[in-house]
């Protein structure tokens, strides 16, 4: 798309630089210039539209919790933690389930 965007831009600047001198009434100048700023515009949207969406990763990041807790039948409470490792709590001996 840039690359399409870019090429009618160079087209349009060369067109008019020709036409500046061959007929100055057909100039083209308008066109490129309306192309560069739809260009801007729309770059523009993009990053904000990006750095919004980063933003919101960011903080539903920082919602996750620490550590994971199950609950057996025997009351007995298998805690992971998120980053990986694990401990158990309750009847001496039992391992917690992978």
């Amino acid at each position: 798309m840039m690359l399409l965007i870019s090429l009618a831009t160079c087209v349009a600047f060369f067109y008019s630089l020709v036409m500046l001198f061959v007929d100055p009434a057909r100039g083209f100048f308008w066109a490129m210039a309306l192309l560069i700023d739809g260009m801007l515009l729309g770059h523009w949207l993009e990053m904000r539209s990006v750095c919004q969406a980063s933003g919101a990763l960011d903080q539903l990041a920082r919602l996750l919790p620490d550590t994971a807790e199950r609950i057996w039948a025997d009351h007995h409470r298998c805690r992971r933690s998120v980053a990986g490792g694990r401990y158990c709590t309750g009847a001496a001996g039992r391992q917690c389930a992978s």
